[in-house]
């Protein structure tokens, strides 16, 4: 169940958004090979932010369910593989942020 924000900041928002929009199925593609998980369990949204002017312009915060096999590694590459197909399509610094949730106390309806 991986949920991916990409928080964009309004300043370059124009700029980004179709860009980053026509990635996201290689964002998904990513998240579904590494970690082993259907599409159709992913969400994925886009939304702008306003902030800071010396923070990072592009922000992807991921929520997962932990799982063994989903180690600090594992993760670690995932947001690395991220972090360089987003920075491959924008000239701005991109921060990722990976909450861990407990599958026993984390509900979910679809």
């Amino acid at each position: 169940m991986p949920n991916l924000k990409i928080f964009v900041a309004e300043a370059v928002w124009t700029k980004e958004v179709d860009s980053l929009e026509a990635l996201l199925p290689a964002l998904r593609d990513i998240l579904c090979r590494e970690l082993e998980v259907d599409a159709s369990i992913c969400q994925f949204a886009i939304i702008p932010f306003r902030g800071l002017n010396d923070q990072a312009q592009i922000s992807v915060e991921i929520q997962l369910l932990q799982k063994v096999e989903r180690t600090r590694d594992v993760i670690l590459s995932v947001c690395n593989m991220l972090r360089a197909a987003i920075t491959g399509i924008s000239q701005h610094r991109v921060a990722i942020r990976v909450l861990n949730l407990d599958p026993v106390a984390s509900i979910s309806l679809r």
